[in-house]
């Protein structure tokens, strides 16, 4: 038992005309006969042009949002970010030689690295030390517990990435 309110008093556009009015000048038929050419096109490869590329992925880490093409990584810091040494990177995927990762736990934060040639003294090295060194990398992100979605979703698309590149993720 809600109120009604009369339709408003609708015009074409341009006109002043109403709609039943329109339709009787032939108005509407004009219109859809343009919306019928603005309809895009499927995309024709055999014309020479380049394909479009894939749209960017972005993933928000602890400090750190990654933006995923499909050639390359790009890594902006926050400030905070910033304060531990590591800084804003672009790495090519098919620099990257091995593709390191911690998952996130309750207690200590996790990492997705794009380790490049510049890493691989940092890969044989188990100890606290290459740790911290890991988390102070440019190429690397840290993830929280809470971010433990946004991990594995950033780690599969980075693997995918790498192997894409023609490279081996795996090391």
């Amino acid at each position: 038992m809600g109120i009604r309110l009369p339709a408003p008093e609708l015009t074409a556009p341009g006109t002043g005309e109403r709609p039943a009015d329109a339709r009787a000048s032939g108005i509407a038929s004009t219109t859809r006969q343009a919306k019928r050419h603005t309809v895009p096109m499927a995309y024709d490869l055999s014309k020479g042009a380049p394909a479009p590329k894939p749209e960017a992925q972005i993933f928000k880490g602890y400090v750190a949002t990654v933006t995923l093409y499909a050639d390359r990584a790009q890594i902006k810091r926050k400030l905070m970010g910033k304060v531990t040494g590591a800084k804003d990177a672009v790495i090519p995927l098919g620099d990257v030689i091995k593709v390191q990762s911690k998952e996130p736990t309750r207690l200590v934060n996790g990492y997705v690295q794009l380790a490049t040639e510049e890493d691989r003294g940092q890969l044989r090295i188990a100890t606290a030390e290459a740790q911290k060194a890991i988390a102070n990398n440019s190429r690397t992100v840290l993830f929280t517990w809470n971010q433990r979605e946004t991990f594995a979703a950033y780690l599969a698309a980075a693997t995918a990435g790498v192997q894409a590149q023609g490279g081996n993720p795996f090391g």
